[in-house]
């Protein structure tokens, strides 16, 4: 079982907190007014469901969060390194990104797994270039894709080789 922190907001509060991770189980701690109250999700085809069956966040949508997170972050560390690119993306951890856990898929068994391929270049040419490409697919079969424009999107594994073959 894996163990780390992790941050819930209803809008206008935020909890910190912790949680562990067994097959397809999410258990989260979080202190309120002095005791520890437990809580626990699974994953399924449509987001995270708590045990009331209410879907608390679509799996894409947290997907494309981590993604924006590792995008900047690597644009954070080129600023900082005089326009070079991290050649690796664990040389983002801790300083641009606070935690391992984003660099894995969320609904992966294998939490200390990169889910992205990275393709580290230069800001000069298309800012159409992919930077990160998931290595999973979402339930519409397409791949999440961060380019050098900024752009986060879920795109067809097709238009996504084109993309690549087009950058070398």
């Amino acid at each position: 079982m894996s163990s780390g922190e992790c941050e819930l907001s209803d809008g206008s509060n935020s909890f910190i907190g912790s949680y562990s991770k067994q097959d397809n189980t999410i258990r989260i701690v979080m202190p309120v007014m002095g005791t520890s109250q437990v809580s626990y999700y699974e994953y399924c085809e449509e987001g995270i469901r708590d045990t009331h069956g209410r879907i608390l966040k679509n799996i894409d949508e947290v997907c494309i969060s981590y993604a924006r997170r590792i995008g900047i972050a690597c644009f954070e560390y080129l600023e900082a390194n005089h326009g070079s690119h991290p050649p690796s993306l664990d040389l983002l951890i801790p300083n641009y990104l606070p935690s391992r856990k984003l660099l894995a898929h969320p609904g992966s068994p294998h939490s200390d797994e990169i889910a992205y391929d990275y393709y580290p270049g230069t800001l000069l040419g298309s800012p159409y270039r992919v930077l990160l490409r998931s290595k999973y697919k979402n339930s519409a079969n397409q791949q999440l894709v961060v380019r050098y424009d900024s752009d986060v999107s879920f795109k067809d594994p097709k238009e996504v080789e084109m993309m690549l073959k087009h950058q070398k």
